[in-house]
């Protein structure tokens, strides 16, 4: 019983480990959506600002250089910051990732409901053979005693009779 016992308090944390599974699945699905609705913005504004790059280049060549040459280094800036906010992303996806991967494994190592049922049946028709074999054991020693008491008996019976012949010679 006190397997069951401790089956039954496995499951139910088993039950709270799927729980955080569940969560950790969403929040990862999360993660996913906003890394992708990221690239897909960093894209937007990359081209925004190719598009306004392009539009100074061809207003004002050279006067323009030296604002070109600060509008491109705020534009590294940019993707450097952008850049490494994707990096960071990706950090926190591969470590719920990790995370996800070790709460699967020990929810397959677990056992089902129905596992720990059969387990249970097969339990007890084990017990149940063993305590057929047991009464059958006892029963043969009861025999074997019997038999020996009887034998005992007959023994001194015949004793008793060739002692009853020897005096009556």
């Amino acid at each position: 019983m006190d397997e069951i016992d401790g089956r039954i308090a496995e499951f139910e944390q088993l039950v709270n480990n799927s729980e955080k599974l569940k969560h950790l699945l969403i929040e990862h699905d999360e993660i996913y959506k906003r890394e992708m609705d990221f690239k897909v913005n960093c894209r937007n504004e990359l081209r925004e600002l190719d598009g306004v790059l392009q539009q100074l280049k061809r207003v004002r060549p050279t006067e323009g250089e030296n604002v070109l040459k600060d509008d491109s280094d705020s534009v590294r800036n940019a993707s450097l910051e952008a850049n490494q906010h994707l990096i960071n992303v990706r950090l926190e996806l591969a470590d719920l990732n990790r995370q996800i991967a070790v709460q699967q494994r020990l929810l397959d190592n677990v056992p089902a409901q129905i596992e720990i049922s059969q387990y249970q049946r097969r339990i007890i028709e084990l017990y149940n053979q063993m305590a057929s074999k047991h009464r059958e054991t006892k029963q043969f020693y009861i025999l074997h005693n019997t038999l020996v008491d009887i034998k005992t008996f007959m023994k001194k019976e015949v004793d008793m009779l060739n002692n009853i012949d020897d005096i009556q010679d």
